[in-house]
C-alpha cells in the first residue's frame, strides 16, 4: 500500500488497463494496446531475437526480423522465407526468391533465359535486335511499318506501282466482291424509284387539297355564312364556312372559321390559317 492508501490491485501507474499487481510491462507508451499481462507490441520480444514485436518482420520467428524491399521475404536469405534479393522488391519463387521476375512465371529474371514471356529466348532477341525486356518486340515482327500504301481503285485501268519505282498498267481493277456490293446497291436504287413511280410517291393515295391564298379565304369568309347542316360524309359540317368557336392560336381571337371546301381553319380576325 502507498502513502495513498491504494495497494498494487487497486493502482495502474501507466493507465494501461492492467493493474500494477499484474503488470508485467511497467511504462507502457501512451496509446498503445497490450495484452493481458499488460505489455504492448514495443515491449515484447515473442521469439526472444532482441527486436521487440512492433519491429519485428516476423514476431513469431527467431530467423527473420526485417523485410527491407517490402516484398513480404525477409532479408535474411537462410531465414524462413527468406529473400534472395533483399534490396530488390520482387515476386519469383522459383530458384531465386523475392527477385525482379518481368513475366511473372516465378523464375527470377537473373535466371530466366526468357525475361519478357515472349517465346524468344533473350540472347536471339539481342541477335536480331530486339528488345527482351518487351513482349511485344520480337524477331521477326517489324515495328516500322511504312504506312504510304498507294491504292489504285480504277476499274480496268490505271497504274499500280512496282516496289524498284516504276509503274506499269493494272492488270485487275476493283475485287469482284467490291463490284458485286455496288451492283447491290444500284439495284436496290433502281427497285424503289420504281416503287415511287407506281405509287406517285402517294403515301395513302389521296391527293391533299390545295390550300387557298389569304385573298381566297377572306372572299369566302365575307360572304354570307350558312348555316351548318349535320352531314356524316363532312364530319358534321357543311357550307362555305363554319365558326368553330375556337381561339387563334396566333392572336386569341375568337374568330376562327372552317373553310370545308379548302379542309383549312380560318382566323378573320389576324387573317391566318390556324
Amino acid at each position: 500500500m502507498d502513502n495513498t492508501g491504494c495497494s498494487d490491485a487497486q493502482r495502474d501507474s501507466d493507465g494501461d488497463g492492467v493493474n500494477d499487481n499484474t503488470d508485467q510491462c511497467d511504462d507502457t507508451p501512451p496509446g498503445e494496446s497490450v495484452d493481458l499481462n499488460g505489455c504492448s507490441a514495443s515491449q515484447r520480444d515473442n521469439d526472444e531475437d532482441g527486436v521487440n514485436d512492433k519491429d519485428d518482420f516476423m514476431p513469431n520467428d527467431a530467423s527473420q526480423h526485417t523485410d527491407s524491399d517490402g516484398d513480404g521475404y525477409g532479408d535474411n536469405p537462410d531465414g524462413t522465407n527468406g529473400d534472395d534479393c533483399p534490396t530488390e522488391s520482387g515476386t519469383s519463387t522459383g530458384d531465386l526468391v523475392g527477385c525482379p521476375d518481368l513475366d511473372n512465371d516465378g523464375i527470377a529474371n537473373d535466371i530466366d533465359d526468357d525475361d519478357d514471356g515472349d517465346g524468344f529466348l533473350d540472347a536471339d532477341e539481342i541477335a536480331n535486335g530486339t528488345d527482351p525486356l518487351y513482349a511485344l518486340d520480337f524477331p521477326g515482327l517489324d515495328l516500322d511499318i511504312d504506312l504510304d500504301l498507294d491504292l489504285d481503285l480504277d476499274i480496268g485501268g490505271g497504274t499500280s506501282n512496282n516496289t524498284d519505282g516504276t509503274s506499269e498498267p493494272a492488270t485487275e481493277g476493283l475485287s469482284t466482291a467490291v463490284i458485286g456490293a455496288i451492283a447491290a446497291v444500284i439495284v436496290l436504287l433502281l427497285i424503289g424509284i420504281a416503287v415511287l413511280a407506281l405509287t406517285g410517291g402517294k403515301k395513302d393515295g389521296t391527293d391533299m387539297p390545295a390550300i387557298p391564298s389569304l385573298a381566297q379565304a377572306q372572299a369566302e369568309l365575307s360572304a354570307p355564312a350558312t348555316v351548318p347542316v349535320a352531314s356524316a360524309a363532312s364530319d358534321g359540317q357543311t357550307g362555305e364556312m363554319v365558326s368553330t368557336g375556337n381561339a387563334c392560336k396566333h392572336c386569341g381571337a375568337m374568330e376562327v372559321y372552317h373553310i370545308p371546301s379548302y379542309g383549312a381553319d380560318y382566323c378573320k380576325a389576324c387573317s391566318q390559317y390556324n
